[in-house]
């Protein structure tokens, strides 16, 4: 035993005044009474304890003694020195998507957060705590157990991405070098191979699941549009080593489209091929077995054209293929004939529009078209998203053509419109109301932006914002809207997640599935995919990598019992209360 503070044993000389008072105190001399009827009951608990009448007058004094040393020794704070222990212990906990695997009811995750716990609870230590999924979070930093640190243990949610401890090693490996550190290691499947590059100079300990997973996962889920039918396939995976039976179905917003019964063998992957959907904006693919690993169960897919494709009807103005290719639009020029067989973002002259009303276009006048008006007023523009970082005002058009189309809303005029946008159907077009080769336009650095602008504007109406992995981070833009637009996103049944501003990166949520974004009265669909990694369990033992400590790097780990002496002072006060009250009565 040792102690942190033994300067305050100069607080015995305390010890030394109550014992030179004692001497001194007042001392009662004794009297002859009349009668002794009022003392019987006092003499009858004497009789009951005749070895409190022999210490009487001397036990206050030797209980107000060890009272006062025990406070003395507490205030010294002993301790007592356990075996030697590490200057940080390092903790990695991973928190992907596997870690989600049930086992008796209780999944993986939480059952190492209870073996974390555990684990700090054996000493008094310090501990460094990081969670491992696309990226490192430092949750602690050498700090010792306290409260807000279980606090924060308690408070941690898996975030479903795929696990990488190659940068979470090496941070760990930097944090113990130059001290006695040792590195534990809680996941589902971390293997000596991933931790052999490394070749580390402290100990490590891996915590496995070290129990076999029972998972039967959907791998794959796709459909392809054809007319108004739609196709679908499915790929499903038996990961057990018994055959499975269960159900394959599809649906789409709460109504049921299609539904099976399957058996798939130990070991083996069948293809569902599904011929005739009804179309819809969104399909859920989704497999109902008895397993413990539900969150590879389901995909979504989303019914929509491939728009990454620019299609230039015709003869088309070199200025304008050249602009959406600096945009990294992948553009093909297709004949009259051909441009009727694809669907996709059209790139046409007002005479072939009507061959493709049924897609989303920018319509250029008709090269032949010889009615034009003489542009004497400066361009205006509204303060439209399709303008947004293109000053129209510096462009010069000498003359304008007559509309395109009627009743479309107009972005920029002079003495006549020459940009419109609109809805025409049931798909978005932009219009432009005067030729190439009578502006400067293409010139100008701005000509590339409203490309952009255009395309986006012309492809947001698919109400597909796109597939995102989870709690990734992606700069959006919509066409049509602001910076300052919000959007509450939804999951598809409808509980709110969070929201989103268009001045913000746009941020997914950690949990896959089918969400919605919603403005007002428009709603944007996008999926949240699992890692095709997270799809497999695996099952790996769990394991130590030992390394020798020397004995003067590791610290001593020290217990502190001063909280017994304060208990036995405070008891023993108790105890001191009781003789004198029974002293003061005799």
């Amino acid at each position: 035993m040792g102690f942190v503070n033994p300067m305050f044993l100069w607080f015995s000389l305390f010890i030394i005044a109550v014992i030179i008072m004692y001497f001194f105190r007042k001392r009662y001399a004794e009297r002859t009474v009349s009668s002794n009827l009022l003392w019987n009951e006092v003499m009858q608990e004497w009789q009951a304890s005749p070895w409190l009448r022999k210490l009487q007058k001397n036990l206050l004094l030797f209980l107000q003694i060890v009272i006062l040393a025990f406070i003395i020794v507490a205030l010294m704070k002993p301790y007592l020195e356990e075996d030697q222990s590490y200057e940080n212990v390092i903790i990695l906990i991973d928190v992907s998507a596997s870690m989600s695997n049930m086992i008796d009811e209780q999944s993986r995750f939480e059952i190492v957060k209870s073996q974390v716990h555990e684990l700090m609870n054996r000493s008094n230590q310090k501990y460094t705590v990081m969670t491992v999924g696309e990226s490192t979070t430092i949750l602690a930093d050498k700090e010792a157990p306290s409260r807000a640190f279980y606090s924060k243990l308690e408070g941690l949610k898996l975030s479903y991405e795929h696990e990488d401890f190659t940068k979470a090693i090496r941070l760990a490996l930097a944090k113990a070098k130059g001290t006695s550190s040792t590195i534990h290691i809680y996941s589902d499947s971390f293997s000596r191979e991933q931790l052999s590059q490394f070749d580390p100079e402290v100990s490590v300990h891996v915590h496995n699941l070290e129990q076999e997973a029972h998972n039967i996962s959907l791998k794959s889920f796709g459909i392809a549009a054809e007319g108004d039918l739609v196709k679908a396939v499915a790929v499903v995976e038996n990961q057990t080593k018994q055959k499975q039976s269960g159900l394959f179905s599809i649906s789409s917003e709460g109504e049921t489209l299609f539904k099976q019964s399957i058996e798939v063998g130990s070991g083996e992957e069948i293809v569902l091929p599904i011929d005739s959907l009804p179309s819809k904006p969104i399909y859920l693919g989704e497999i109902q077995f008895e397993d413990s690993y539900n969150i590879d169960n389901e995909i979504v897919a989303v019914n929509q054209t491939d728009y990454k494709t620019i299609y230039a009807v015709g003869k088309i103005n070199p200025f304008v293929i050249k602009g959406f290719k600096a945009i990294g639009a992948n553009v093909v020029s297709v004949s009259k004939e051909e441009g009727k067989k694809v669907q996709g973002v059209m790139v046409l002259s007002s005479e072939d529009f009507g061959d493709h009303i049924n897609n989303p276009a920018l319509i250029l006048p008709n090269s032949q078209e010889e009615a034009a008006t003489p542009l004497t007023q400066t361009i205006q523009k509204s303060q439209d998203p399709l303008l947004s970082h293109v000053p129209v005002e510096k462009i010069y058009v000498t003359e304008s053509t007559p509309q395109i189309l009627q009743g479309l809303e107009v972005v920029a005029s002079s003495d006549t419109p020459l940009i419109q946008k609109g809805v025409y159907g049931s798909n978005s077009v932009v219009a432009m109301n005067f030729k190439m080769e009578n502006s400067d336009w293409p010139l100008h650095s701005s000509f590339p932006i409203f490309l952009y602008n255009t395309f986006s504007y012309l492809t947001e109406g698919i109400h597909f914002l796109g597939y995102f992995e989870p709690n990734e981070q992606r700069w959006l833009n919509q066409a049509n809207t602001t910076s300052e637009d919000k959007w509450d996103l939804y999951t598809t049944g409808g509980t709110y997640i969070s929201s989103w501003l268009e001045s913000e990166s746009f941020t997914a949520p950690s949990t896959p599935g089918a969400y919605q974004a919603v403005k007002e009265d428009e709603t944007l669909y996008f999926s949240v995919q699992l890692d095709e990694r997270e799809k497999s369990i695996e099952n790996i033992k769990s394991f130590t990598i030992e390394r020798e400590e020397k004995q003067n790097s590791l610290v001593p780990n020290l217990l502190s019992i001063s909280k017994w002496f304060i208990l036995l002072a405070i008891l023993l006060l108790f105890v001191e209360l009781e003789v004198f009250r029974r002293g003061h009565r005799a």
